[in-house]
């Protein structure tokens, strides 16, 4: 949340003209600062924690009973935890800490970010599609729900209404052809965009 306000910001301070241009900018603050906060997260844990920057436990195990009183926040500190820590098992610590954002991150992010909205979206479509015959409040309750995790899940609330989504369903209806190309009378004069093509097909 605070690195998509704090995206937000520094996108208004472009003053882009185009909508799209700022939010491909807002899109990209992001995706950095969340690379930042992730790489200086594991930076400090694999060059500061990590490291037997002192001597280490005796017997090289663990031993919560060393004093901390000499740093800043005593028992509560980092570097406490360091000292008390021997290096095979901060070792060990870091290793698995990075099985997660390495190993499980990427399967679940293409599971949130492809399969779950496409399966949103085909929720939403039948409910709003089917069931016209079903009893009303039920009805009612299954477009909610449906609705309701589509808009979580794949729509942007911005451009689909947001509550009134969630009360209304998808708020533009399918495009109607009302009048044909050949049905265009061709005595008409031709139009500037027409004019231009001709001119260019022209030259």
């Amino acid at each position: 949340l605070l690195a998509k306000v704090l995206a937000k910001f520094l996108a208004s301070l472009r003053n882009h003209e185009l909508n799209f241009e700022v939010r491909m900018l807002e899109e990209m603050m992001i995706v950095s600062l969340a690379a930042v906060e992730r790489i200086s997260t594991f930076g400090v844990l694999a060059f500061v924690f990590v490291p037997q920057w002192e001597a280490p436990p005796k017997d090289n195990r663990v031993d919560m009973s060393r004093p901390c009183d000499d740093l800043l926040f005593a028992d509560g500190s980092f570097f406490c935890l360091q000292r008390r820590l021997p290096v095979a098992v901060r070792r060990d610590l870091l290793r698995k800490l990075l099985n997660g954002p390495f190993t499980v991150a990427p399967f679940i992010g293409i599971l949130m970010k492809s399969i779950v909205p496409e399966v949103a979206r085909i929720l939403e479509r039948v409910s709003s599609s089917t069931g016209q015959d079903c009893w009303a409040p039920l009805k009612y309750c299954t477009d909610s729900i449906a609705r309701f995790l589509a808009l979580i899940f794949a729509y942007d609330g911005d451009f689909v209404g947001c509550f009134s989504f969630l009360r209304r369903g998808w708020p533009f209806s399918e495009l109607v052809v009302t009048r044909s190309r050949q049905e265009v009378p061709e005595d008409r004069p031709p139009l500037p965009w027409e004019e231009l093509d001709m001119a260019a097909r022209a030259a």
